[in-house]
């Protein structure tokens, strides 16, 4: 299998179809990425499951993180 490599996709800049069974993302900074279409139209159903938990995930710690900061401004401002 060989070494595994990690890309990390902060934002797509373009996705486009070749109308050949492949879909393309071209990364923000100009890396393509080509995947059989039906093998992501078959993961797209456990990718979107996964992107909403991590987004729950993710606005749970905002919702946490204003209520700390909500608590430390009313604790500042009785001093």
């Amino acid at each position: 299998m060989g070494k595994i490599k990690e890309l990390y996709i902060e934002q797509t800049a373009q996705i486009w179809g070749g109308q050949n069974g492949e879909v393309h993302l071209e990364t923000s900074d100009g890396v393509v990425i080509t995947w059989s279409a039906r093998h992501l139209y078959d993961d797209l159903p456990s990718l979107i499951a996964m992107a909403h938990i991590e987004l729950e995930h993710e606005q749970e710690w905002q919702r946490e993180k204003w209520y700390e900061l909500g608590k430390k401004l009313q604790r500042d401002y009785k001093k």
